[in-house]
């Protein structure tokens, strides 16, 4: 959607800078869970009767579970719930605290 600068790193708990082609000034803070990494491919899954983005079923599913959870915690448990096929993604425009909880 963006080319956001930067891309938060579960496994060493930091932020990764994108190289992109175009940098876009953005006031505010913009951030953005992707369902994949750029090279992997989005799909969806059947549940309840229906098809739908596996990145949408879990973040609802982890968000109503736990509300406070942090950005860290959220796209860990992202990472896990969604399996190895995609990777989930936490990208930002500018280095943000992950560990603040997610809704307040």
């Amino acid at each position: 959607i963006l080319d956001l600068k930067w891309n938060y790193d579960t496994t060493t708990g930091e932020f990764v800078e994108n190289v992109n082609d175009v940098e876009i000034q953005m006031p505010g803070n913009v951030i953005m869970f992707s369902s994949c990494q750029e090279r992997q491919l989005s799909s969806d899954f059947y549940v309840d009767y229906q098809n739908q983005g596996i990145l949408s079923y879990e973040f609802i599913k982890c968000v109503r579970q736990n509300p406070k959870i942090s950005l860290a915690n959220l796209l860990k448990q992202l990472q896990t719930g969604m399996g190895e096929s995609q990777t989930p993604q936490l990208l930002c425009n500018s280095k943000i605290d992950v560990n603040k909880p997610f809704l307040s």
